[in-house]
């Protein structure tokens, strides 16, 4: 299809209605004034987001500097330590309870030790009598 009529022709209902009557009543004119208005807004839009990519980029370059300084090494060794600190208090509460029986159980023994301790000594005496 070169042949424009035949375009316009084969698109005849395509689009918005209201659309259709904008181009109509508008004309060539009304067109021209918002394609320059749309730049403009497009190269204002466009401008602020050049701003803002430039300032991006200076606090990346910011950071990495920081990045290569003691403080961040001594920030990210607190922050392993306090990882580390959080593991080994999470285990210890695994083993508390455990343990906790275990010390019971040696406290129990050591009871009945130290009780025929004393009934040996008295068994010895009572023996050393008769």
């Amino acid at each position: 299809m070169t042949n424009p009529s035949l375009c316009k022709e084969a698109l005849k209902g395509f689009g918005p209605p209201a659309e259709a009557v904008r181009l109509k009543a508008g004309g060539r004119e009304s067109l021209e004034d918002e394609s320059a208005r749309l730049k403009e807004e497009a190269a204002a839009a466009m401008k602020k987001v050049q701003v803002a990519e430039e300032g991006l980029a200076k606090q990346n370059a910011d950071f990495m500097a920081y990045k290569r300084t003691e403080q961040w090494v001594v920030a990210v060794g607190h922050q392993q330590v306090r990882s580390l600190t959080h593991l080994i208090a999470e285990k210890r509460k695994l083993w508390k309870e455990p343990c906790a029986r275990e010390n019971e159980k040696f406290y129990h023994l050591r009871q009945e030790i130290n009780n025929l301790k004393v009934a040996n000594v008295a068994h010895a005496k009572e023996k050393g009598r008769g």
